[in-house]
């Protein structure tokens, strides 16, 4: 009694600082595998509005993860709650007002961007790398950056005003 196995194909998933990561496909899936070679896998029948309404379906839930699993998202979004009436209120002219509140919406997409990054290194596995390390770190200087931009902003812009 002879088995027959069915042959086995792979496909390049990713490739990332020398790391290879292939998906196996089986005889069975072959027509998937091809198809997913020479398609961007979007959802078919995704045109126009629809494409619009589900997008700000998925930002939407984005903006629910980040408030739900995030901390510093919270705290600065609270925070950006609480000076955006200022930006809105004191007597500054109005190009100075949209730096304001410019520098509030840098800092909350950058803190947004630095948990997507987080999320991603977390999924790929529990050990600890040093690219891993090394993408966290980037990503909280990031954050830093922005928080820097908006305090140097803020201090430059109502400083020259009030003091």
């Amino acid at each position: 009694m002879s088995v027959e196995h069915e042959p086995t194909y792979l496909k390049l998933v990713s490739y990332f600082h020398g790391v290879i990561l292939l998906q196996k496909f089986t005889a069975k899936n072959k027509n998937q595998l091809t198809k997913s070679l020479w398609t961007n896998m979007k959802p078919e029948n995704n045109h126009g509005i629809k494409r619009v309404f589900r997008a700000t379906g998925f930002s939407m839930q984005g903006l629910k993860s980040a408030w739900t699993h995030e901390a510093a998202f919270r705290q600065e979004l609270v925070l950006a709650f609480l000076m955006l009436p200022i930006a809105l209120f004191v007597d500054i002219s109005t190009v100075e007002r949209l730096l304001l509140i410019l520098t509030l919406f840098i800092v909350l997409i950058v803190e947004l961007l630095n948990s997507a990054v987080e999320a991603v290194v977390d999924r790929i596995g529990d050990e600890i790398h040093v690219l891993s390390g090394q993408a966290k770190d980037i990503a909280s200087a990031a954050v830093f950056m922005s928080l820097a931009l908006c305090a140097i902003t803020w201090a430059v812009v109502l400083g020259t005003r009030y003091l």
